[in-house]
């Protein structure tokens, strides 16, 4: 509805960032002005692109955990976008290199199925129980952070917990949360770069540019020591 309302009003072009059923609806032949996608990509060749390498970032999020001595990492990923997809297979790859357990779970992309997920692993007993959640955006980070905190569980003392999404919360809650934040900034820059080169040449062969996220490193996911055995692990006071 919008893309017409954008053909309506004589747009030049369009920077779009789709949900996930939406993009890969979306036909670039369909509109008489040039798309740039960012965030997630459509069908191959359909449009320019600028998207985070969700499966890179996903797993230096695993391998930051496992450096600070978690062994239980338990994950949970939205079930409706290619990006919580994408982010389950690099967590999953990660994990495996390591020859540690995959614990995850696909959810509703919401804090609610954060909440009661994290809530079910929280109740486990202690040598079941995670050392580590990882979310896989914002929403769900938030809903891990709430649940945690209301069973009086201290991120980075009692359970490392990190995310993606750079969102203004996570660096104002004690401990701040370890994210992966997208390089907004440069996706945006270069996804107008392409528009115009686009515009200059509408015949140029189509463009998808995969950018790495950043690693912003915070109390959350503190080092842990492990016991010997690996069944059990405690907690102590980390950077």
């Amino acid at each position: 509805m919008y893309l017409r309302l954008m053909e309506e009003e004589r747009v030049t072009g369009c920077i779009y960032s789709p949900t996930h059923d939406a993009a890969q609806r979306f036909r670039a032949d369909a509109y008489d002005f040039p798309v740039v996608m960012i965030d997630r990509a459509g069908p191959a060749g359909s449009a320019d692109a600028v998207v985070l390498d969700n499966r890179d970032a996903a797993a230096r999020l695993v391998e930051h955990l496992v450096e600070r001595g978690c062994r239980r990492i338990a994950g949970l990923f939205g079930n409706a976008s290619t990006t919580g997809r994408e982010r389950h297979d690099g967590f999953a790859q990660a994990l495996g290199r390591h020859g540690l357990p995959v614990l995850a779970e696909f959810v509703e992309p919401n804090p609610a199925s954060a909440l009661e997920h994290v809530g079910a692993w929280l109740a486990r007993e202690a040598a079941e129980r995670p050392d580590a959640i990882v979310a896989s955006n914002g929403l769900l980070l938030l809903g891990a952070y709430r649940e945690m905190r209301a069973r009086g569980v201290t991120p980075g003392t009692d359970i490392a917990l990190a995310g993606f999404d750079n969102d203004s919360w996570t660096d104002l809650v004690t401990p701040g949360i370890t994210v992966v934040a997208q390089p907004v900034y440069e996706i945006g820059r270069i996804a107008m770069q392409l528009l115009t080169q686009r515009l200059a040449d509408p015949a140029m062969f189509t463009r998808s540019l995969v950018l790495p996220g950043e690693l912003v490193i915070r109390g959350s996911t503190a080092a842990r020591k492990a016991f010997a055995d690996g069944s059990a692990q405690s907690l102590h006071a980390g950077t």
